[in-house]
């Protein structure tokens, strides 16, 4: 039986709404509407953080509503109500964003997901 040992991940304002563990690396994901924190998850320390308002054009007040990590561990992906961002995992260098439509504003999004590939992002809302 696995037991794992208890531990506080520490420096969001409010609740976790979001967490993801890489199959393979030592790679752990946490978001909340205030931040997006990258993990070493064997000795849990932070590697790096993402602060709401980070992508360039977001409002200060827009708040990260999912994450997702790429299946090789290089990429973050968050989850705005209108706009996916492509981070790098290694320096949360900023790579694409994808904004929804006009005429798909009044739908936010409220999900994001990468497939096994790496090749596809997905977001949904309603």
């Amino acid at each position: 039986q696995y037991q794992a040992p208890g531990a506080v991940l520490r420096g969001h304002r409010g609740p976790a709404h979001t967490l993801a563990c890489h199959p393979s690396a030592p790679l752990l994901l946490a978001c909340s509407a205030d931040l997006v924190s990258l993990w070493e998850s064997r000795a849990l320390r932070r590697v790096g953080t993402l602060a709401a308002g980070s992508p360039p054009g977001a409002a200060p007040t827009e708040p990260f509503v999912s994450a997702a990590l790429s299946p090789s561990g290089g990429h973050v992906l968050t989850c705005l109500p209108h706009a996916v961002v492509v981070w790098r995992s290694a320096d949360l260098g900023e790579t694409a964003t994808y904004k929804l439509p006009p005429s798909h504003a009044s739908v936010p999004l409220c999900s994001v997901t990468v497939d096994g590939s790496g090749s596809h992002a997905v977001g949904a809302g309603g």
